[in-house]
Formats: C-alpha cells, structure tokens, sequence
C-alpha cells in the first residue's frame, strides 16, 4: 500500500479509539488507581509492552494465530476485570506485572491490524514507529479525558466501589462474550 508515516501514525490513532478490546483492558486497569502516577506507571508499563511484541510481530520474530491472539486479548480482559471485583486495596506492583504480560499480548493484536494495513518497504521503520505513537496518542488522549473524572470519583469510596464493580461487571460480561465468540464457541464473526 501506498502509506507514509503520517497515515500510519493515524491509523494507530483511528486503531486505539476503535479497538474497543484495548480501551476496555485499559479502563479495566485505570479502575484500580487512585493517583496519576500510578496511572502514569500502568500505561508505562503497557506501552512498553506492546511496543515490544508490536515490533517482533512487525518485523517477523514473533508469529502468533490471529484467533489465539484475539481470544487472548478478551481473556485478559476478563482476568483484570475479575480481579477488580475481588480487590480491596489495589496493589501497584501486581497491576504492573499483570499489565506488562498482558501488554506482550495486546502487542500481537496490534501487530495484526498493523499487517491489515501494510507497511511500506521504503518506509518501514518509520512508519512502524508512526504507527506505534499515533497507538500511544490515542491512548493518552483517551486516559487524558476519563481519568481526571475517575480519580475525582474514586475520592469517595462509596462511589468509587459502585463504579468499580459495576464497571468490571459490565466489563468481564462483555469480554467474557468476546472470549467466546473470538474461540469459536458461539456464532459471531
């Protein structure tokens, strides 16, 4: 295909806002923190992540089955989501670990819709790079716009549990439909 880097650098924008998987695994890791530096942490740690298996995957080191891949993506979503049901006190170090062997899978995913729009030889690694910060644009463009309102919210604990069970509720339902259908156990795709 014809892309410069710019055009990847939006479809790595357009990527992160319409992947809807991604948004919700982060959502379902932002639901856990109470301070923009351990935010600033987690999305570190996903960043790094994915960027890692996202260049592997791009540049043919790493090779994974898109269905696997996708399937495992939802399962990750559930498990982050479960875990928020049962925690109390969130644990930092925890959520970083799970958020960078996660990522590792995200990373893969992104790699796939990467692949879907073609790198262009001339431009390889430049693009490869666009793409991957127009990915980290649109997430901190969407961690910009809800965590303030989360972090006000989590200040009452009342309201921040109602929103964090009720969220993850929401969350693990619909990941766990994801899971199914991704693994072929129910008509969808």
């Amino acid at each position: 295909m014809g892309y410069g880097p710019m055009d990847l650098f939006q479809a790595g924008v357009l990527h992160i806002w319409t992947g809807y998987d991604h948004l919700l695994f982060l959502f379902s890791l932002l639901l856990a923190v109470r301070r923009w530096a351990d935010a600033a942490w987690i999305v570190t740690a996903f960043t790094a992540a994915h960027s890692a298996t996202l260049i592997l995957a791009a540049v043919g080191l790493l090779s994974l089955p898109p269905i696997g891949v996708e399937t495992a993506i939802a399962l990750s979503i559930c498990y982050v989501a479960a875990e928020n049901l049962g925690m109390t006190r969130p644990g930092l170090r925890r959520r970083l670990l799970l958020t960078l062997g996660f990522g590792l899978i995200h990373g893969v995913g992104f790699a796939g819709a990467l692949e879907e729009v073609g790198l262009p030889r001339a431009y390889f690694n430049s693009s490869l790079v666009s793409f991957n910060v127009g990915v980290e644009a649109g997430q901190l463009g969407v961690v910009a716009l809800l965590l303030p309102a989360w972090l006000k919210l989590a200040r009452t604990e009342k309201a921040r549990r109602t929103v964090t069970i009720a969220g993850s509720l929401l969350v693990l339902g619909l990941a766990a439909y994801w899971a199914l259908e991704r693994g072929g156990l129910i008509a969808g795709r």
